[in-house]
């Protein structure tokens, strides 16, 4: 099923952009690295990788090694998975109002803040779950989501 859907999303793709015939482009164009502001972005979104994905890793491990059984260590994962649905549509429609850069930081603030202030202390089974709706809501702002990845590295956006 899914690989049909994924050929009928490829067959109905269109390019948005004009090419020019016999307009040639290079295989790494290092010129991107002149734009104000892109090297830096990408330090940010190499080590924010690292904020984004250690609670999704180390979640069931950490709930296990507190005394959380592990199927309700598979609960809080499935609570943080599905609560990023609910980050991704917000994180798309606040991008849209206050800037795509501006949501980007303050939803990756909060998710390190959910981490610090409440994944901290927890040690039950109710204060991890709260942990995972917090975090899961502002994961799902994150750039290795679906919404914020085109708008913020579009390096042509004025």
């Amino acid at each position: 099923m899914s690989l049909a859907m994924g050929l009928a999303g490829v067959a109905l793709v269109r390019q948005r952009i004009v090419v020019k015939k016999g307009a040639q482009s290079k295989a790494l164009d290092l010129s991107v690295f002149k734009a104000p502001g892109y090297p830096m972005f990408l330090l940010f979104v190499f080590t924010q990788f690292f904020g984004y994905a250690t609670p999704l890793f180390f979640i069931p491990s950490y709930c296990t090694s507190v005394g959380i059984t592990a199927s309700g260590a598979s609960g809080v994962i499935a609570v943080t998975t599905g609560l990023q649905i609910v980050g991704r549509v917000a994180s798309g429609i606040m991008a849209d109002s206050i800037g795509p850069i501006n949501v980007l930081i303050i939803f990756t603030f909060f998710m390190g803040l959910m981490c610090i202030v409440i994944w901290y202390f927890a040690v039950t089974l109710g204060v991890m779950m709260v942990f995972a709706v917090f975090y899961g809501l502002f994961a799902g702002g994150m750039p290795f989501s679906i919404p914020l990845v085109p708008p913020v590295a579009d390096c042509r956006r004025s």
